[in-house]
Formats: structure tokens, C-alpha cells, sequence
């Protein structure tokens, strides 16, 4: 399923790995998530996702698009269904 036009330039944090600082992005021109090692990205995703969900045991997803980044709780959706536009 495509993700639409408005999605072109999205990219899912939809997984991490904290034992390596790796983290699973998916990217909308890709067709699968990535492993990527980029330590400013995780980072930026653990720091501003424990600032946020601290208190909420759930997984890592979070969208970068365009710059802007928000963390959001991953339960039971689909990893996709996290690439839209805030």
C-alpha cells in the first residue's frame, strides 16, 4: 500500500537497539525498515522519548519529517501506519 504524496519525505523510528545505538527507521521510499547506526538520532529519540513516556511502558516509534520530530507510543499498530504527517 502506498503512503501517499504527503509521506515522500517521511522517516518512522520504529525500533532501537540500545545495547549497539542503533535504531530501525523506516523510510517511505524504502520498502522495509533499516538498521542505521546514528547516535544523534538515538539520542535525540530515547531523550525526548523518556521525557514524554516515562511513565507509559510501551515500545520506540517516533517521525521525522521535514526536521520536525515526535515521539509517539508504539502498542499494537502497525509500524506503518506511524508514517503520516503530525
Amino acid at each position: 500500500p502506498s503512503l501517499g504524496s504527503e509521506c515522500l519525505h517521511a522517516e518512522c523510528i520504529v525500533g532501537y537497539d540500545s545495547e549497539v545505538k542503533k535504531v530501525l527507521i523506516y523510510d517511505s521510499m524504502n520498502t522495509s525498515p533499516e538498521w542505521q547506526s546514528n547516535i544523534d538520532v538515538y539520542d535525540k529519540l530515547t531523550l525526548a522519548f523518556n521525557d514524554k513516556y516515562k511513565n507509559e511502558d510501551c515500545s520506540i516509534c517516533g517521525l521525522y519529517y521535514d526536521g520536525v520530530y515526535e515521539p509517539k507510543p508504539l502498542h499494537s499498530s502497525s509500524w506503518k501506519d506511524w508514517c503520516t504527517i503530525l
